[in-house]
């Protein structure tokens, strides 16, 4: 009975410290959202690598990468804070 005692505190404690550190995480990003609230426009543009799928790091160290630009498209959104840890465009 007494081993189980010590597994049960044991246990309690380590969840309390566990949800103290998932609080203290989740404050910093507390408001991370809030300065991209507003309206964004602009041209959004597609491209696709000529080489296809590749091994390696996803964003390679070349000056000139061999992409070819698939499609162009005008943009206007708005994002909107709803909470301090979630944001949202306009219509969703």
């Amino acid at each position: 009975m007494l081993i189980f005692s010590i597994l049960f505190l044991n246990c309690n404690s380590d969840k309390e410290n566990n949800q103290k550190a998932s609080l203290i995480s989740v404050q910093e990003y507390k408001n991370v959202f809030k300065p991209l609230d507003g309206n964004w426009k602009g041209r959004f543009y597609v491209y696709a690598d000529k080489r296809g799928q590749t091994k390696g790091a996803a964003q390679p160290n070349q000056k000139k990468l061999p992409l070819k630009e698939e499609l162009a498209i005008e943009v206007e959104q708005t994002y909107i804070s709803v909470s301090p840890y979630l944001q949202k465009d306009k219509y969703h």
